[in-house]
C-alpha cells in the first residue's frame, strides 16, 4: 500500500502539466514551463537552505514581462519575513527588488497593456449609460466609476483563480471563458487531501514558500487581463500542498486511508484515460 501512495501521490501531479502540454504546441507549452521551472529550482535549492534561493525569480519577467509582478511581490514578501524576523542582512535582497522595481518603471508600458490598468473604451461607455439609473450624482459616481471597472475585473480574476472548480473539476459545469481554464488540472478526489494539506499547512516545513507562492500567484495573476496558462505557475504551492495532504493520510489510523487510496487511484487512472483520449 505504500508503494501505491507513493506512486499515487506523483501521479496526480502530472495532470496539470500533461493537459496544458498537450492543448498547447511545444512553444507554447515551453513559454510557461519555463518560469514555473525557474520557481521549482529556487523552491529545491530553498530546501537545501541556501540563502539567496530567490534570485533565479529574477529572470522570470526576462522570459515573460507579464510574470515581473510575481517575482516582485514575492521577493517584497520575502523581505517583510525577514523585517519580522529582525534579520538584518538584506542587501542583496533589497538590490534585487530596486532591480526589479526598475524593470518594472522601463517596461511599465509593456507592462500595463497587459494588465486590467489598461484603458477599457467599452467598459467607460457602459458607465455612462447606466448613471441615470442612479437617483443621484453622488450614488451615481460611487457605483459607477472608472475605479469600479478595475475592481470589478481584478475581483472576477481573483474569484476565477481562487475557485477549486478551476482546479479540481476543470470549471464544470459552468466553464469559463479562458480555453485552458477548462483544463483538468487535478482529479477531483484530490481536493480531499489538498484541503486536509491547507488546514495543517502551518505544520509544514516550507509553509512560508508554498504561502508566498500561491499569494504571489494568485494577487499578481489577478492584475492580468488574461491570465490563461501563466496560472500555471501556480502548480508547485497546489501540488507541495497535495502532497503534505497525501503524507498525512498516509499517517491516519484505521481502513479510511487504504479505501481512499485505491478509490483514488481508479478514478485518476480514468481521468488520466479521459485526458489522453480527449486529445
Amino acid at each position: 500500500m505504500k508503494g501505491i501512495n507513493t506512486f499515487l501521490k506523483y501521479f496526480v501531479i502530472i495532470f496539470w502539466p500533461l493537459s496544458l502540454y498537450l492543448a498547447n504546441t511545444r512553444q507554447n507549452f515551453l513559454e510557461y514551463l519555463l518560469p514555473l521551472l525557474l520557481l521549482l529550482v529556487s523552491f529545491f535549492l530553498h530546501t537545501k537552505k541556501f540563502k539567496e534561493f530567490y534570485l533565479l525569480l529574477l529572470l522570470i519577467p526576462f522570459i515573460e514581462i507579464k510574470l515581473i509582478p510575481f517575482s516582485l511581490m514575492f521577493l517584497l514578501g520575502i523581505f517583510v519575513l525577514k523585517k519580522l524576523a529582525n534579520n538584518k542582512n538584506n542587501k542583496l535582497l533589497l538590490f534585487s527588488l530596486i532591480f526589479l522595481i526598475t524593470i518594472s518603471f522601463v517596461k511599465r508600458t509593456d507592462i500595463i497593456g497587459q494588465t486590467i490598468l489598461i484603458p477599457d473604451y467599452e467598459k467607460q461607455q457602459e458607465v455612462l449609460r447606466e448613471i441615470h439609473l442612479y437617483p443621484n450624482v453622488f450614488t451615481a459616481r460611487l457605483f459607477q466609476n472608472k475605479a469600479r471597472i478595475v475592481l470589478d475585473k481584478y475581483l472576477s480574476n481573483l474569484l476565477a483563480l481562487t475557485d477549486p472548480n478551476n482546479y479540481f473539476f476543470s470549471f464544470h459545469p459552468g466553464e469559463g471563458n479562458l480555453v485552458n481554464q477548462n483544463l483538468a488540472k487535478f482529479p477531483y478526489l484530490s481536493i480531499i487531501p489538498m484541503l486536509i494539506g491547507s488546514f495543517n499547512l502551518k505544520r509544514y516545513k516550507y509553509f512560508s514558500f508554498i504561502l508566498l507562492a500561491f499569494c504571489s500567484g494568485v494577487i499578481s495573476l489577478s492584475l492580468m487581463t488574461n491570465f490563461d496558462r501563466h496560472d500555471f505557475i501556480l502548480w508547485l504551492p497546489l501540488s507541495l500542498t497535495f502532497l503534505f495532504g497525501m503524507d498525512i493520510i498516509s499517517k491516519m489510523k484505521g481502513n479510511f486511508k487504504h479505501v481512499f487510496v485505491i478509490l483514488f487511484f481508479i478514478t485518476s487512472l480514468f481521468e488520466l484515460i479521459r485526458i489522453l483520449y480527449q486529445y
